[in-house]
């Protein structure tokens, strides 16, 4: 299974990709910082599922976070229709998670996560992982 997981702060990727590998540790799972570096990596490889860490900066960016949040899943999306999306967040907003499910997101995944939350995700995703 290729996995990608996106998240602005190194401290939330490297404990997002940690906790994927214990979760599912024959997979691949590639991280990125920058929302353009994952959709240049989607384009030249077949990825199975996105994490999608959509936790701001601040309170402040909270919206703009999620807008851009939600530009970048259409667009990975449009690269690879059959992609599943997990979100990941610090809350469970309600209209967020809403927006999220209408982008035929697979999962929508609350902070703290452990493994059997990942592992839980992985064993019931909206597209079959091929194993890639």
């Amino acid at each position: 299974m290729q996995i990608i997981v996106v998240a602005c702060r190194r401290p939330q990727l490297w404990k997002l990709r940690r906790t994927i590998h214990k979760a599912a540790p024959d997979a691949r799972v590639a991280g990125f910082r920058k929302k353009w570096n994952a959709l240049s990596y989607a384009s030249g490889h077949l990825v199975d599922v996105a994490f999608v860490d959509t936790s701001p900066y601040s309170n402040e960016q909270m919206f703009i976070e999620h807008l851009q949040v939600k530009v970048f899943a259409e667009q990975l999306q449009a690269i690879q229709p059959k992609i599943n999306i997990i979100f990941v967040s610090a809350e469970a907003e309600s209209y967020f998670m809403l927006k999220a499910f209408n982008l035929f997101a697979s999962g929508y995944l609350i902070k703290p996560l452990g493994v059997h939350d990942i592992a839980a995700e992985l064993q019931n995703l909206l597209y079959p992982a091929m194993g890639r």
